[in-house]
């Protein structure tokens, strides 16, 4: 498999593992939840812009607000009523007694249901009673029951653990839940359809309740027994401080000694508890929450018979006629609040509580607007004690109140959230996965980020559109900034590092042949990409003379030096071996140097033939005096060569006083250090420039074409220390620099091989060219210097 893509597979897959772990953390660190917070922010954007002119709302809906205005008017004394509990001076909370009779104003409207968003989960024996016409006197929490009780269609509220207190439980039709949990952004987007809570019986608030320092909820409950306990660190229990015993039908008896009834008896006790000396200690009640009831009072649904399902999650709830209405749930089991009312929504009746207390309202038709409305009371008031808010799509203070609303306009209008379900999540990031590896391996930097960007868009369009028109909840944060983004960015950095990787193979191939900038071209290139093209360059081929002589030389002649100095057996096999060392050390020495004055000169070394160097200037690198640089570097080499020879005749001499005395001694002697001459061709003009060779292997920047060949055919014709030019490189070095006419000798037009007209051709006297043309370079240090 091409590493390409075996790389983008392995980045595939991290990121499908980074991310599984990062779901994984989320699931268990409550702060660290990036994905998730991207994703509740998306889809709040979604809710906000479907809500935005949004249709298909309830028109029967209706809130009435305990608001400022019922506040000032109760303090000032100018909320009067029709009954004979009024003028009323009072604040918030509100008595009671007033809620009674707002209840014996409302009643004759004939709303379908009125639902309270209010807790009363205790009796207020501060409030004021009042004298009834015939004696005696009512108490405020009497009155508000009694016109509960006269309503037939009042719901209160509850929380989890606050129910409302047993008069007014038993007067209303029925008690809704309005706890709802945020998530954990503290946005409120879902709730629970129903919570099951125990209903204690009374005896336990009536004895040992929250007043005794018991309160049920902290109770150990186990077949035997019900009871309190101071708990060790552990969890253990350390010490038992209240205790009821059950029966083994698990009831608990009445008359048991640790109740304290006063004075009564054990028959008016237990006639007081309905004639039964043994009491179940709770019972274990369904609640729905307030918006499914004010939903099924619309459409006539049998709460009663709902059954939840697996597969997907939903709530099938018949109807009085036994349609079944089906409401889908997320995968815990919770309602996904479609979010589209406002506190301002046209569709919602809303009115304050004062407003029904106006003598004026009757007379505006103002009763009249509440017929056949699902009613819900609530506070909106500003005070810290009475404001009442959540955060929400739609705002980060919205009133507690329009959640219910939302959860009954929801199942009134069939209009529901869909929530995408965890497997196909899952098969969406994957595919987004999939697409941006395909799209790294199949598009080249930089479309490859436009063509990611443009599927991110279109996805974020399409995910937005399946909300507005099918109310879908695709995910956007996963596919989009995981799948996509994610996959995209470790790709890019996988491109990075192989980018890198290459221009550090590249400098090494190229760093020891060609100059810094020549690499620099290189590196800035796709290598892959390049192909080839026309340019006008000057190319060298410059081979050392004599060298084949000498190896033959060495074959044939080796033998009869080495025992023409008497050596012997193993001693002609060692001196033959020195004697190749120090012809191939003499010759990369020779190298060296035309490698480094290439560099010098900023031309690109192309390969090394043997003994022969190819070169060329004008490539990669534009360069206009490539004529110029090209014989400047050749003259150098042949400068510095001549150094070395000067050098190397000087360790001659001292060799072979050396050798004498080693011959004498039985030694071996050391072969001398051979004297190496150059003969170089060169020549200009247009020429294929480009990389050659195998794209899975190294591959060689390199030029060929006719004027390459003509520089080649110069070399072979040039001699022993001769630099040979053609026309072309002839006329560029002139226009370059006027004096170097002064150092060329034209040569009679020359038939070469492989060119059917006679070259003028030049040599270069480099050894009359001045130090200020052309300086004598260093020696590399690399070359083994004389001692």
């Amino acid at each position: 498999m091409d590493s390409k893509v075996l790389h983008t597979l392995f980045i595939g897959l991290g990121t499908i593992a980074i991310l599984g772990l990062e779901g994984v953390l989320e699931s268990r660190l409550s702060r660290f939840r990036p994905m998730q917070r991207l994703e509740t922010l998306t889809y709040d954007w979604r809710v906000n812009a479907a809500a935005d002119g949004a249709s298909n709302v309830s028109t029967n809906l209706a809130m009435v607000f305990l608001d400022d205005r019922t506040a000032s008017k109760l303090e000032t004394g100018t909320l009067r009523s029709h009954r004979i509990y009024g003028p009323y001076r009072t604040g918030f909370p509100i008595p009671r007694y007033i809620h009674g009779d707002f209840l014996d104003l409302i009643r004759d409207s004939r709303p379908q249901l009125i639902c309270y968003d209010v807790l009363f989960a205790e009796r207020r024996g501060d409030h004021p009673v009042f004298p009834l016409p015939g004696g005696g006197v009512i108490e405020s929490d009497q009155v508000f029951a009694d016109d509960i009780r006269q309503t037939g269609n009042v719901v209160l509220a509850m929380t989890d653990n606050v129910l409302p207190n047993a008069l007014f439980r038993d007067s209303c039709s029925q008690v809704g839940h309005i706890s709802a949990e945020p998530d954990f952004d503290g946005v409120l987007r879902r709730i629970r359809p129903r919570v099951t809570t125990r209903l204690w019986h009374e005896i336990f608030e009536l004895t040992i309740g929250e007043a005794s320092g018991f309160p049920p909820e902290d109770a150990i409950i186990t077949p035997e027994s019900i009871y309190w306990a101071d708990m060790d660190a552990e969890g253990g229990v350390e010490r038992i401080l209240f205790e009821v015993k059950l029966n083994g039908n698990g009831e608990f008896d009445v008359l048991n000694s640790k109740f304290d009834f006063g004075p009564f008896t054990d028959e008016e006790i237990i006639e007081y508890f309905g004639g039964s000396r043994y009491h179940k200690p709770f019972e274990e009640i369904t609640y729905w929450h307030l918006g499914f009831i004010m939903a099924a009072a619309e459409l006539g649904l049998d709460l009663a018979k709902a059954t939840e399902l697996d597969n997907p999650p939903r709530l099938e709830i018949p109807d009085q006629n036994g349609l079944i209405y089906r409401v889908p749930l997320d995968a815990d089991g919770n309602f996904v609040i479609r979010w589209k009312l406002r506190v301002d929504s046209p569709s919602i009746t809303t009115a304050s509580l004062s407003d029904f207390f106006d003598t004026l309202s009757d007379t505006a038709g103002f009763m009249e607007q509440w017929r056949d409305k699902l009613i819900l009371i609530g506070s909106n008031a500003t005070g810290n004690n009475l404001r009442d808010i959540s955060s929400t799509p739609l705002s980060s203070t919205d009133f507690a109140m329009m959640t219910h609303l939302n959860v009954a306009n929801s199942i009134i209008q069939n209009d529901y959230i869909r929530v995408t379900r965890e497997p196909w999540k899952s098969v969406i990031f994957v595919m987004t996965v999939f697409v941006a590896s395909l799209i790294s391996l199949k598009v080249r930097a930089p479309y490859d980020s436009i063509t990611i960007l443009g599927i991110a868009v279109l996805y974020v369009i399409f995910a937005f559109q399946a909300f507005s028109f099918w109310n879908l909840w695709l995910p956007m944060a996963l596919p989009v900034a995981g799948g996509l983004g994610l996959t995209h960015v470790l790709n890019i950095g996988n491109r990075a590092l192989s980018e890198q990787k290459e221009k550090s193979r590249i400098r090494k191939v190229f760093g020891q042949t060609v100059s810094p900038n020549v690499v620099n071209v290189l590196l800035k290139e796709d290598t892959s990409e390049i192909q080839g093209s026309t340019e006008t360059i000057t190319t060298i081929f410059s081979d050392i003379r004599g060298f084949t002589d000498m190896t033959d030389s060495l074959e044939s002649k080796g033998y009869e030096y080495a025992s023409s100095l008497g050596l012997k057996g193993e001693q002609i096999d060692s001196f033959l071996e020195l004697q190749t060392r120090s012809m191939l050390q003499a010759v990369n020495e020779n190298l060296s140097i035309q490698a480094e004055t290439i560099k010098i000169y900023n031309g690109t070394l192309d390969k090394y033939i043997g003994d022969c160097v190819m070169a060329f200037w004008g490539a990669p690198t534009a360069d206009d005096e490539h004529a110029l640089h090209c014989v400047q570097s050749t003259i150098a080499s042949h400068k510095a060569m001549l150094k070395l020879n000067v050098l190397r005749e000087q360790e001659n001499r001292i060799i072979t006083e050396e050798n004498r005395r080693k011959l004498e001694d039985g030694q071996i002697p050391t072969p001398l250090k051979p004297l190496l001459d150059m003969g170089a061709g060169i020549n200009s003009g247009k020429a294929i420039v480009g990389l050659i060779g195998s794209t899975r292997h190294i591959s060689n920047y390199t030029v060929f074409g006719r004027s390459v060949n003509l520089a080649a055919r110069l070399e072979a014709t040039s001699g022993r220390g001769r630099i040979r030019i053609g026309e072309t490189t002839r006329n560029q070095l002139v226009a370059s620099l006027p004096d170097f006419d002064r150092w060329l000798k034209a040569h009679p037009p020359t038939f070469l091989k492989g060119f059917s007209q006679s070259i003028p051709t030049w040599e270069v006297h480099w050894w009359k060219v001045p130090e200020s043309v052309v300086p004598t370079p260093e020696i590399p240090q690399d070359v083994e210097q004389p001692g």
